[in-house]
Protein backbone atom coordinates (compact mmCIF):
# COMPACT_ATOMS: atom_id res chain seq x y z
CA UNK A 1 0.00 0.00 0.00
CA UNK A 2 1.28 3.67 -1.14
CA UNK A 3 1.87 6.09 1.61
CA UNK A 4 -0.49 8.97 1.26
CA UNK A 5 0.77 12.59 0.22
CA UNK A 6 1.70 14.32 3.71
CA UNK A 7 -0.84 17.02 4.01
CA UNK A 8 -0.62 20.51 5.61
CA UNK A 9 -3.09 21.49 8.09
CA UNK A 10 -4.73 24.52 7.17
CA UNK A 11 -3.81 26.41 10.22
CA UNK A 12 -0.12 25.45 9.34
CA UNK A 13 -0.36 26.68 5.22
CA UNK A 14 2.30 29.43 5.13
CA UNK A 15 4.20 29.34 8.30
CA UNK A 16 7.46 28.52 6.70
CA UNK A 17 7.08 30.99 4.56
CA UNK A 18 6.40 33.65 7.20
CA UNK A 19 9.32 32.93 8.95
CA UNK A 20 11.38 33.38 6.23
CA UNK A 21 10.40 36.29 5.43
CA UNK A 22 11.05 37.59 9.55
CA UNK A 23 13.91 35.70 10.02
CA UNK A 24 15.75 35.50 6.38
CA UNK A 25 14.44 38.80 4.47
CA UNK A 26 15.64 38.65 0.88
CA UNK A 27 15.38 34.69 0.40
CA UNK A 28 13.42 33.11 -1.24
CA UNK A 29 11.52 29.86 0.38
CA UNK A 30 13.43 27.18 -1.10
CA UNK A 31 16.57 29.07 -0.84
CA UNK A 32 15.72 29.34 2.63
CA UNK A 33 14.40 25.87 3.25
CA UNK A 34 18.26 24.77 1.69
CA UNK A 35 20.16 27.09 4.02
CA UNK A 36 18.58 25.65 7.14
CA UNK A 37 18.93 22.01 6.03
CA UNK A 38 22.60 22.59 5.67
CA UNK A 39 22.82 23.80 9.50
CA UNK A 40 20.07 22.03 11.08
CA UNK A 41 21.62 22.29 14.78
CA UNK A 42 21.30 26.09 14.24
CA UNK A 43 17.58 26.35 13.85
CA UNK A 44 14.77 25.13 16.22
CA UNK A 45 13.15 21.47 15.34
CA UNK A 46 9.99 23.08 13.86
CA UNK A 47 11.59 24.85 11.75
CA UNK A 48 13.54 22.27 10.57
CA UNK A 49 11.13 19.97 9.63
CA UNK A 50 9.22 22.91 7.63
CA UNK A 51 12.58 23.33 5.68
CA UNK A 52 12.94 19.65 4.89
CA UNK A 53 9.07 19.82 3.97
CA UNK A 54 9.23 22.41 1.84
CA UNK A 55 12.44 20.80 0.50
CA UNK A 56 10.81 17.56 -0.65
CA UNK A 57 7.82 18.52 -1.74
CA UNK A 58 7.97 22.27 -2.77
CA UNK A 59 11.36 22.89 -3.94
CA UNK A 60 11.56 19.84 -6.50
CA UNK A 61 12.20 21.70 -9.62
CA UNK A 62 15.08 19.82 -11.01
CA UNK A 63 17.44 20.86 -8.78
CA UNK A 64 16.29 24.38 -8.91
CA UNK A 65 13.96 26.24 -6.80
CA UNK A 66 10.33 27.05 -8.61
CA UNK A 67 11.34 30.90 -8.68
CA UNK A 68 14.48 30.21 -9.74
CA UNK A 69 13.21 27.66 -12.83
CA UNK A 70 11.48 30.48 -15.03
CA UNK A 71 13.15 33.60 -14.76
CA UNK A 72 10.77 36.47 -13.95
CA UNK A 73 12.22 38.53 -17.24
CA UNK A 74 10.52 35.69 -19.28
CA UNK A 75 7.20 35.84 -16.87
CA UNK A 76 6.81 39.70 -17.32
CA UNK A 77 7.45 39.78 -21.02
CA UNK A 78 5.13 36.83 -21.33
CA UNK A 79 2.14 38.34 -19.82
CA UNK A 80 2.74 41.63 -22.08
CA UNK A 81 2.72 39.69 -24.66
CA UNK A 82 -0.65 38.29 -23.88
CA UNK A 83 -1.82 41.81 -22.82
CA UNK A 84 -0.86 42.63 -26.08
CA UNK A 85 -3.06 39.93 -27.69
CA UNK A 86 -5.77 40.84 -25.59
CA UNK A 87 -6.16 44.45 -26.80
CA UNK A 88 -5.71 43.56 -30.46
CA UNK A 89 -8.52 41.36 -30.44
CA UNK A 90 -10.63 43.74 -28.56
CA UNK A 91 -10.05 46.50 -31.68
Amino acid sequence: MAKEFPEIKEKNKGKFTRWVKKNMPGKSTCDAASAVMKNTKKYDEAVVKMANYANNFGCSTKGKSPAKAIPLGAIIKGAKAIGAIKSLKDK
